[in-house]
């Protein structure tokens, strides 16, 4: 969970298309604020999409292919050798992923004051609730998109990835060039990779922190000191989320992403006025 600045329902086509990407903390790199036109590796910042808790996510131009990615700038350090060892061990892994419900990550790299970087592909979609909504989609069309959320979660399973943070914010749908419904998860590994690198910078704040969404997570994830957290915690999330896909409503009896945002109702109740808040894949 983090706090988020989300674009309303009211915003502009580049605000709304913002949010297909994760949002993160602002960032310093080196002594330079980090800025439009600012270039990290091979990539030049283009626009901030958004920002919170764990850093920030930047619409980038590709200086080496003709292609825009997001740039998702982590606000941990990865400058000790063993931080750095980890990050790029699953920056490797996560970039060998690849399916239509996945969303590719291109590579990344360490920034010059030691925080690590992922360039991955830019999805201008709405979280699945949001999509489903706004498309006034019925239980069958809303089942066969959340099939292909459970394949993308499913490949990345068999290759030994686990996402620890699946929730709706980061299952967004776009419309493919056939005109029908993709899903596409983002930030696999991420959740992994950010307590792996709390882990490792620990013995500099003495705290243990937990990664993930507490709604959305399952009893041995929201335990901090739980070990041995698997597969089997991304299905534990799969079934709450569907369960608000199809209802509107949160498992626990709570409102749900979507009765939060708009003061609840269920699914079939939603209009098309809900906004799309397109992040990008992370």
């Amino acid at each position: 969970g983090r706090p988020l600045t989300p674009a309303s329902p009211e915003s502009g086509p580049q605000q709304r298309d913002a949010q297909a990407v994760s949002v993160w903390h602002s960032l310093d790199v080196g002594a330079t604020m980090v800025h439009a036109g600012f270039p990290i590796g091979r990539y030049t910042l283009v626009e901030l999409i958004g920002s919170g808790a764990f850093g920030e996510v930047w619409r980038a131009r590709d200086e080496e292919l003709p292609r825009e990615v997001a740039v998702k700038i982590v606000q941990i350090r990865a400058d000790a050798p063993e931080a750095r060892s980890r990050f790029e061990q699953e920056r490797d892994v996560l970039s060998q992923l690849r399916h239509r419900s996945v969303a590719t990550v291109f590579g990344g790299g360490v920034a010059p004051d030691g925080r690590p970087y992922f360039a991955m592909e830019l999805v201008r979609g709405a979280p699945i609730t949001a999509f489903c909504d706004r498309e006034r989609l019925d239980i069958r069309e809303r089942l066969e998109v959340f099939i292909e959320v459970c394949d993308g979660v499913q490949h990345a399973h068999d290759n030994n990835i686990a996402h620890r943070d699946l929730k709706p914010d980061n299952v967004l749908v776009e419309f493919d060039g056939a005109g029908k419904p993709r899903p596409v998860v983002i930030d696999f590994g991420l959740a992994k990779l950010l307590g792996g690198l709390k882990r490792v910078n620990q013995h500099q704040t003495g705290m243990l922190q937990m990664v993930g969404t507490p709604e959305y997570m399952s009893p041995e994830q929201a335990d901090p000191y739980a070990v041995g957290v698997d597969n089997s915690t991304d299905v534990y999330s799969l079934g709450v989320m569907l369960y608000e896909v199809l209802t509107g409503v949160g498992a626990g009896g709570g409102e749900g992403k979507r009765g939060r945002e708009r003061g609840g109702g269920g699914a079939r109740d939603q209009t098309a006025e809900e906004g799309t808040a397109p992040r990008a894949g992370d």
